[in-house]
């Protein structure tokens, strides 16, 4: 496990300061007796000494956490379940509209027939605007209220329909291709029929986009990615 540890430890950008060390450290022999009593796998550990190489502090309970006073507008976000992948700017043009979007870029019957404009009238994206849209991979299975959550915290603006047909129909070419889209947006935003809430979603096949909509309930799964949206932060 050591050799695991100094080799992830050598593979990071940034060190942990020997604080953080010193911290990681001290439950080592509690990692070392939980994985001998097989409560505890060696990628729990190897998580955790990631996590603090990247910059995250310990917090009491031992679990790594984002410093608490850092809360970047202009920068990606920090969170234990979320892994960054990229991000790029998005302009939102003035006349978009679901209804009018060109289906060439999506698969033979890839646009579900719900996301419409009547079903989503409301949207958090604002027409006119430029955003810088963030891709993050869920590290753990996450609910759709955790996932609003996190946005709120971190004041990100969540891309909904309207995003969703934004990206998929003007930047295809950065988007991730492999695993679902989840494209979230407040309740009051969001299309319910008899079986409830619907969340746009999107995915890549070798025939073009995919641009579904799948239930509020339930779990986001591990693997799966989230779209949020920052606003542009003016530097005085």
């Amino acid at each position: 496990m050591t050799l695991l540890l100094n080799k992830v430890a050598d593979e990071q950008k940034r060190k942990p300061t020997g604080q953080e060390k010193d911290q990681f450290l001290k439950q080592a022999g509690d990692f070392q007796r939980r994985f001998m009593d097989g409560s505890l796998v060696p990628n729990r550990a190897l998580e955790t000494w990631q996590q603090v190489s990247e910059g995250w502090v310990l917090g009491e309970s031992g679990v790594p956490e984002p410093k608490p006073a850092e809360l970047f507008l202009d920068k990606p976000i920090q969170h234990p379940h979320l892994s960054f992948v990229s991000e790029f700017e998005v302009e939102v043009p003035a006349d978009f509209a679901l209804d009018s979007v060109p289906r060439t870029a999506y698969c033979p019957n890839g646009w579900n027939a719900n996301i419409t404009d009547i079903n989503f009238p409301r949207m958090s994206l604002v027409k006119g605007k430029r955003y810088m849209a963030e891709i993050y991979q869920l590290r753990c299975n996450k609910s759709s209220e955790s996932i609003v959550k996190i946005a709120d915290e971190r004041k990100r603006v969540l891309p909904g329909a309207l995003g969703g047909a934004v990206l998929t129909s003007r930047y295809g070419e950065k988007l991730p291709k492999d695993f679902w889209v989840v494209c979230l947006d407040k309740i009051k935003n969001l299309w319910r029929d008899g079986h409830g809430l619907h969340v746009p979603i999107f995915n890549w096949n070798d025939f073009g986009w995919d641009f579904n909509l799948d239930i509020w309930n339930g779990d986001w799964f591990q693997g799966f990615y989230i779209v949020f949206f920052r606003e542009f932060v003016s530097n005085p």
